[in-house]
C-alpha cells in the first residue's frame, strides 16, 4: 500500500483520538522521509495531534512554518490548542492578529475565543467581539456560541447578562442550563438555580452528574427538604444513584438536613462504598448525637477493610465527645496511635476536645502537650476544656500563654475566656477581654459573646448592670440573651424584673418551656398562686411540656453507658446494668476496635 498525504493524515487523526503522540511523531517522520506533499489537510492533522497531546510548542512551530496565509481550520486548531494548554493569552493574541490579516471567523472560532476570554476573566475583550457575533447572526441561532457567551458572563460575574443571553437564545441544550445554573449557585441565587433545574427537567433534557451534584448541594445549603426528596426520586428513577459522586452528594445532603434515616437507606443500598461515604455517615451520626451508630460504623469500616483517614477518627471522636463516652473515646485513641494519626492536627484537636468534654482534663492536657503542631483550634479546645471543667484560672493562664506565642484568638476563644471569667466572678477582667476582642482584634460580638457577658454580670448579682447592658446592645436581643438574664433573676430572687423578662421571652417564643417554668417558679416564690396556676393552665392549653433532665453514666465494668433519668443515682442497682438491644457492645480493649 502506497502512503499518501490523505492516508497519513487519517492515521495521525486516529493517533490523536487515542492520545498516542509517540506513534504520531513516527508517522510525521515517515511522511517527511517519503517526501509527501505537506498539504493543508496533513499539516492541520499534525497541528491537532501536537496541540491535543500537550505539545503546544511543537504545534506553534509547525503553524509558524506554514508559508502564506493560514487556513481557517488551522487557525481554529491553534486557538483551541492554546486554550487546551492553558495559554489563553496566546489564543487572544493569535485571534487579533489573524483578524487584522483578514480572517473571517466561524462559529468555532468565536466560541473558542470567547472561552479564552472567560478563562482570562476579560469581559472587555469579549464584549468587543459580541457586535461581530450579533452581525453574523450567531448570538441566538448557534447553541455553542450562545453557551460560550453565557460562560463568559458567568465567569466574569455578570449573572444578569448571562440570564439575558440565555433568554435570547432560540434553542438550548443541557449545557446551556448547566452554565446558567452554575452562575446562579456561585452568585448565591439558589432559588433561581432550583427553578432553572426544574424547568430543565420539564423540558426533557437530562442533567449531567456534575449538575445534579451541584443542585443537591444547593438543596442542603438552603435546607430545601421537599426539593431534595424530589431530586432523590428523579435520580433513583434514572438509575444515577450508582454514580459515586451523586450518591456521596445525596448522603451529604441528608446529613446536612439531619435526616439520617434517608442517608442510611442510600448508604445501605450502595454496593461499593468509598471512605468519603463512610466518613459522611459517621460525621452525620456524630452531629445528630447518635454515638452508638457512629462508633458502630467506625468499627464496620475496619471489618470491611475500608481505609480510615483522619476524617474517620475526627468523626467518631466528636461522637464520643458529644455523649461523654470516655471508654469508647479511649479505645479510639488507641486505634489512632496504632494507625499513626496521632501527629495529625485535626485528630489531636478532636482528642483534646473528647477528653475535655468527658471530664478527663488531665488526659486532654497530655494530648495537647504532645502535639507537635498546634493551631488556634487546638488552643481553643484546651482553653474551653479548662473553662468547662471548672479550671477557670488555668483557662485564663493558657489564654495569656496562647497570645504570648503569637496565636491570634478567634471568636470561639473569647467565648471560652468570657465563660471562664463568669464562673470565677472576674467581672472586670471579663469586660476588659470583651473590649479587647472588639477593639484590638476588630471582631464583631456574636449572640454567644453577649450571652456570656450577661451571664457574667448576672452570676455576680449585678442584675441592673446586666439589664442595662442588654438595653445598650447594638443588635436586637434574642431569646437566649433574655433567658440568661431570667436565670440570673431567678437565682438572685429578683421576681419583679424576672417576671418582666419571662413575659418578654414568651412574647418572642410562646412555647419556650424553660421560660414558662421559671416564670411559674418566680410567681411561686412570691406566693402568687393564682398566677402560678394561670401559667400552668397556659402551658397545658398550648401543649408546652418541660423536657425531663437526664444523665449518661458510664459503668466501667459493664462497658456500657446507659440513661438515668431525673435525679442523680450514686448506687446503681444491678438490674439496671444490662445489654442494650440497639447499642453495640464495644470491647474493653483497643484491639476490639479492629
Amino acid at each position: 500500500m502506497v502512503l499518501d498525504a490523505y492516508l497519513a493524515a487519517t492515521i495521525i487523526n486516529v493517533y490523536t483520538g487515542l492520545q498516542l503522540v509517540d506513534q504520531g511523531k513516527q508517522m510525521h517522520a515517515l511522511a517527511l522521509k517519503v517526501v509527501l506533499e505537506m498539504s493543508d489537510f496533513l499539516k492541520t492533522s499534525l497541528l491537532h495531534l501536537y496541540a491535543k497531546c500537550g505539545y503546544i510548542e511543537s504545534a506553534s512551530k509547525l503553524f509558524s512554518s506554514i508559508s502564506g496565509s493560514h487556513s481557517l481550520v488551522s487557525i481554529n486548531v491553534m486557538l483551541a490548542g492554546y486554550c487546551w494548554n492553558s495559554q489563553a493569552e496566546k489564543a487572544v493574541e493569535l485571534f487579533g492578529k489573524e483578524c487584522y490579516m483578514g480572517l473571517v471567523p466561524d462559529e468555532f472560532s468565536y466560541s473558542t475565543i470567547l472561552g479564552a476570554c472567560a478563562d482570562l476573566r476579560s469581559i472587555e475583550f469579549g464584549e468587543q467581539i459580541l457586535p461581530c457575533i450579533i452581525k453574523r447572526g450567531f448570538w441566538d441561532s448557534d447553541i455553542v456560541v450562545g453557551n460560550a457567551i453565557m460562560n463568559l458572563f458567568v465567569k466574569c460575574g455578570s449573572i444578569a447578562s448571562a440570564h439575558k443571553s440565555f433568554s435570547s437564545m432560540r434553542r438550548w441544550n443541557a449545557n446551556s442550563y448547566a452554565i446558567l445554573m452554575v452562575g446562579y449557585v456561585q452568585n448565591g441565587s439558589y432559588m433561581e438555580a432550583l427553578t432553572l433545574f426544574y424547568r430543565m427537567h420539564r423540558s426533557g433534557l437530562s442533567a449531567s452528574p456534575a449538575v445534579i451534584v451541584s443542585i443537591i448541594r444547593v438543596c442542603s445549603d438552603i435546607a430545601a427538604t421537599d426539593m431534595a426528596k424530589q431530586i432523590h426520586a428523579s435520580v433513583s428513577k434514572t438509575g444515577l444513584m450508582s454514580d459515586a459522586f451523586i450518591s456521596n452528594a445525596m448522603i451529604g445532603m441528608y446529613v446536612k438536613l439531619s435526616d439520617m434515616d434517608s442517608a442510611r437507606r442510600i448508604f445501605d443500598d450502595v454496593l461499593i462504598r468509598d471512605d468519603v461515604m463512610w466518613n459522611a455517615m459517621i460525621t452525620g451520626y456524630s452531629q445528630t448525637g447518635n454515638t452508638e451508630l457512629a462508633c458502630e460504623l467506625f468499627k464496620m469500616m475496619r471489618w470491611e477493610n475500608v481505609h480510615q483517614d483522619y476524617q474517620s477518627y475526627v468523626g467518631v471522636l466528636n461522637a464520643c465527645a458529644g455523649a461523654a463516652a470516655l471508654h469508647q473515646g479511649t479505645c479510639v485513641h488507641a486505634r489512632v496511635i496504632q494507625s499513626g494519626f496521632e501527629s495529625d492536627v485535626s485528630v489531636g484537636n478532636a482528642l483534646v476536645d473528647m477528653y475535655a468534654k468527658c471530664g478527663s482534663i488531665e488526659d486532654a492536657w497530655k494530648v495537647f502537650e504532645k502535639m507537635e503542631v498546634k493551631d488556634v483550634v487546638s488552643w481553643n479546645a484546651m482553653v474551653s476544656g479548662y473553662s468547662q471543667n471548672g479550671c477557670a484560672a488555668k483557662a485564663l493562664e493558657l489564654f495569656k500563654k496562647m497570645k504570648m506565642e503569637g496565636i491570634k484568638p478567634d471568636h470561639i476563644t473569647y467565648i471560652a475566656v468570657l465563660s471562664a471569667c463568669s464562673h470565677v466572678g472576674l467581672v472586670d477582667e471579663g469586660i476588659t477581654y470583651f473590649k479587647e476582642m472588639m477593639v484590638d482584634h476588630k471582631m464583631a460580638a456574636t449572640e454567644e459573646h453577649y450571652a456570656c457577658l450577661v451571664d457574667m454580670l448576672g452570676r455576680a448579682g449585678r442584675i441592673d448592670d446586666a439589664r442595662g447592658f442588654i438595653s445598650g446592645m447594638p443588635v436586637e436581643p434574642s431569646g437566649i440573651i433574655w433567658r440568661t438574664l431570667l436565670a440570673a433573676c431567678n437565682s438572685h430572687g429578683n421576681s419583679e424584673l424576672g417576671t418582666k423578662v419571662a413575659l418578654k421571652i414568651l412574647d418572642i417564643e410562646r412555647d419556650d418551656s424553660a421560660a414558662n417554668v421559671l416564670l411559674s417558679n418566680i410567681y411561686a416564690m412570691s406566693e402568687r398562686w393564682v398566677d402560678v396556676e394561670m401559667v400552668r393552665d397556659g402551658m397545658r392549653v398550648d401543649r408546652v411540656k418541660k423536657e425531663p433532665g437526664f444523665s449518661w453514666v458510664d459503668v466501667q465494668d459493664a462497658g456500657e453507658a446507659f440513661l438515668v433519668g431525673g435525679k442523680r443515682k450514686l448506687d446503681i442497682p444491678h438490674f439496671l446494668i444490662r445489654e442494650s438491644k440497639t447499642r453495640p457492645s464495644f470491647g474493653s480493649h483497643p484491639q476490639d476496635w479492629g
